[in-house]
């Protein structure tokens, strides 16, 4: 006989789990932004990214969806993310980021420990594991370190845990309550990666024999992105946004969609995380395969193996750890849901200590590159990014070309000219298809561009023939998460360059330690063999 888990605890017992690994969580992400304010001696978020939503949140209070006035474009891999940041004229504007990610990540937390306690760990012979796993699991699936990114992803995170909850409530007593309502509706809303556990979630309803109530949560997880597809059609822009076309594409242009397939699952798999990822997917299944007498600890485990095998096949791992973190947290959490419904035996010692290895493994990863890189982060987009900004908005004043977004973008007046493509198709476009030598040429002299600050080895090819080196802005401090600790500065017209070198003369002598430039040999003339 099937032993199963003790009945959910009642209220008073529900909370230590909860306010455990709320506190956990937490506690850990005060830690992480308390470190990098002193690393960088001032409040900065980790990743360029972050600005890109508050640029294209700045244009939607404008009336405009984009980063540059009056052009329509697709930048945000969010569909909700931007609206949650309105106030473009308050300095509050800049910290909504933090505080929707300190929100988060406490409601991460608290859902983890009820997902624990409602699964059966809050009371008798499980009780220990629940508090081992209410304080290994917050840091383990990376609760913290994904709000400390400053993105969607936190948010995602609670939405994909409020879902997972919602779903074992229904499998065990058939109620289809608002965790899953919400988790259905929002994991899709706030990255499109969550389609993937909301249509799991309609298939199981489905299953369970409840088909209009399927269908209206199926209609709940597609019809909202089905209407912003819609809009970005209307507006002559592709189904997807440009920021999930160009992660789409890079690179896998000529190959079928077998070969594409096949090379996202190597790359992942040759990522730590995504061993652990593939670790837990492959222990979930075994547990679906284990639990034929359980449909309720079958269903979840086999929902949890369905998730993780999909994000290993259609998703990304890894740039500051945060792309995978809702498919941790919903096949490892559908994993320690299901286990504890196992009967006592050798298989299932066996899969909690594949769970238990996995979160370890995590554990020690995500505080490595947390130690390595994350801590650093803020002070190194604060050294380049934002001097970059300060140049474009203060000194020049005019249309500028970048490959990193956000930090130029957020509050410019001016245009900007992205070349990587998430603000412009058609850069996208030549980027990816046609990336003939010189291929920007012609769209910054459109926008009346007369400066580029790039990663050259990002956009090499784009670089004109006749643009003059100006020189590169240095970072004497550690990279964090920068694409690069180099960004050259070119005048994409040579009769602009005179002046340009004039105003970084001026501008040089104001950056602060840490940041320095390096300007290029004059006369400088037309690029030729100086590596681009």
């Amino acid at each position: 006989m099937t032993q199963t888990a003790a009945p959910a605890d009642t209220a008073p017992r529900a909370a230590p789990l909860a306010l455990t690994a709320a506190g956990v969580a937490l506690g850990l992400f005060a830690y992480m932004q308390a470190l990098a304010w002193m690393r960088a001696g001032l409040f900065e978020y980790p990743l360029d990214d972050v600005y890109i939503h508050l640029a294209i949140a700045e244009q939607i209070a404008r009336g405009n969806y984009g980063v540059n006035a009056g052009e329509v474009t697709s930048a945000a891999s969010s569909v909700l993310y931007p609206l949650l940041l309105p106030f473009p004229e308050a300095g509050v504007q800049r910290y909504l980021p933090l505080a929707w990610n300190t929100a988060a990540v406490a409601a991460s937390g608290a859902l983890w420990g009820l997902l624990l306690r409602e699964s059966g760990y809050g009371a008798g012979a499980f009780r220990r594991t629940g508090i081992l796993l209410a304080v290994l699991g917050p840091v383990g699936l990376n609760i913290a370190g994904a709000g400390f990114t400053g993105m969607e992803h936190a948010l995602h995170g609670a939405a994909t845990l409020a879902l997972l909850l919602g779903l074992l409530r229904f499998l065990r007593d058939g109620r289809i309550g608002a965790l899953l309502v919400a988790g259905v509706l929002l994991g899709p809303l706030l990255r499109y990666e969550g389609l993937g556990p909301s249509l799991l979630v309609v298939a199981l309803v489905l299953w369970r024999g409840r088909p209009l109530a399927g269908l209206a949560l199926l209609a709940l997880a597609a019809l909202p992105l089905a209407g912003f597809t819609a809009f970005l059609l209307s507006q002559g822009l592709a189904p997807l946004p440009n920021s999930v076309l160009a992660k789409l594409g890079d690179g896998a242009q000529d190959l079928s969609m077998a070969a594409r397939l096949a090379g996202r699952l190597a790359g992942n798999l040759a990522e730590p995380a995504g061993v652990a990822l593939a670790l837990l997917t492959l222990a979930a299944a075994a547990v679906a395969l284990a639990a034929r007498r359980d449909p309720v600890a079958g269903a979840l485990a086999l929902a949890g193996a369905a998730a993780g095998a999909g994000h290993l096949l259609f998703g990304k791992i890894g740039w500051m750890d945060r792309y995978e973190h809702y498919a941790l947290l919903f096949v490892g959490g559908a994993l320690a849901a299901a286990l504890v419904r196992l009967p006592e035996d050798a298989a299932r010692r066996g899969l909690s200590g594949a769970l238990a290895l996995a979160l370890a493994g995590l554990t020690l990863l995500y505080q490595q590159n947390f130690g390595a890189r994350g801590q650093w982060a803020p002070q190194a987009h604060h050294l380049q990014t934002a001097q970059m900004a300060r140049f474009a908005k203060q000194v020049h004043a005019a249309p500028v070309a970048v490959n990193d977004l956000g930090r130029v973008a957020w509050r410019n007046p001016d245009y900007v000219l992205d070349l990587w493509g998430l603000a412009s198709p058609l850069a996208l476009e030549r980027r990816l298809t046609d990336p003939r030598p010189g291929w920007a040429d012609d769209l910054a002299a459109a926008r009346g561009v007369t400066l580029a600050m790039v990663y050259d080895d990002w956009v090499g090819p784009a670089i004109g023939a006749d643009w003059v080196r100006l020189g590169a802005l240095t970072l004497d401090a550690p990279a964090g998460q920068l694409g690069g600790r180099e960004v050259t500065f070119w005048a994409t017209d040579p009769a602009a360059a005179p002046a340009l070198r004039a105003g970084l003369r001026d501008f040089v002598p104001t950056l602060p330690p840490g940041a320095g430039f390096t300007f290029a040999a004059e006369p400088a003339g037309p690029r030729a063999s100086d590596g681009g």
